[in-house]
């Protein structure tokens, strides 16, 4: 079920919102790089941030959609975490 939900949010992110590099902010950390939409903004003052491994991004809507992120540098089964 939640890879479902993903992948229908990853589409529509790539259809509303993809950005150019002109709209884009840039989260480039040793293992990974990511681009979001200049309206979005990084969580970085929460207390459980951790840049590498752990945050959010928040759209700048009044429902306050947000993306989290976690980041392990090990393998997982993906059927129990989503289960």
């Amino acid at each position: 079920m939640w890879a479902v939900m993903l992948a229908a949010w990853l589409a529509l992110a790539r259809a509303a919102d993809a950005p150019t590099d002109a709209e884009a902010k840039t989260i480039d950390r040793t293992n990974f790089m990511l681009k979001y939409p200049v309206a979005w903004a990084e969580g970085t003052g929460e207390s459980d941030y951790k840049p590498d491994s752990y945050f959010t991004l928040k759209s700048p809507n009044k429902q306050e959609t947000y993306v989290q992120f976690s980041i392990s540098d090990k393998a997982e089964d993906a059927q129990k975490l989503v289960d």
